[in-house]
């Protein structure tokens, strides 16, 4: 079973590398996860695989229902590869980041059908099936869920992130994009 950092950083690479986080989401990981970029790396602005008509909506405590269209534009067949590469940052511009940790699966198809994982639902919830090959073609969400309860408890420095991530099928990249987002801690009320 994967650990909670390997959770966390599989979906927050697998929901970013479609484009759908445009949105905070508040109370994860014991605080707030505020997602505040999305772009493709330079120079791959034409990524293959687009997402379009998003809407993000709560459905209860750390879920989300999601609405849109996938656009996959280059099948993600085995053996597939991502790399993401994490980066705490001192300040919210990120011109100053430090290195932290990579993760690396060469096998991400099989990650995408594991049960129990935060994911799942999302699946459940599409046309695209929960495993390789995802082919070329265009795919409704129609209220897709993610629900990251399963990670929620994961202890994480609070501060500014960047996530950069790789996708490779067959040798071909069908996925290239950096992700920008900050944890805060929730703050009590004093009664």
């Amino acid at each position: 079973m994967p650990s909670d950092l390997t959770v966390l950083l599989f979906s927050l690479v697998l929901f970013h590398s479609i484009g759908i986080f445009t949105t905070q989401l508040a109370g994860v990981f014991g605080g707030t996860l505020l997602l505040e970029k999305f772009y493709q790396c330079p120079g791959r602005e034409s990524g293959p695989n687009k997402i379009s008509n998003v809407e993000i909506k709560p459905s209860g405590k750390n879920k989300f229902r999601i609405n849109g269209t996938i656009t996959v534009g280059i099948p993600v067949v085995e053996p597939a590869s991502i790399i993401v590469e994490m980066y705490k940052c001192s300040d919210k511009e990120r011109q100053h980041c430090h290195h932290q940790v990579d993760f690396k699966n060469e096998d991400m198809c099989k990650i995408f059908g594991r049960e129990g994982m935060p994911w799942t639902s999302f699946f459940e919830g599409i046309a695209i099936p929960p495993n390789c090959p995802i082919k070329q073609g265009t795919y409704s969400l129609n209220g897709a869920e993610l629900d990251l309860t399963s990670v929620q408890t994961l202890a994480f420095i609070h501060g500014f992130w960047k996530l950069k991530s790789y996708g490779k099928s067959r040798g071909k990249q069908w996925h290239c994009a950096i992700i920008e987002f900050a944890l805060e801690n929730q703050k009590r009320k004093k009664g």
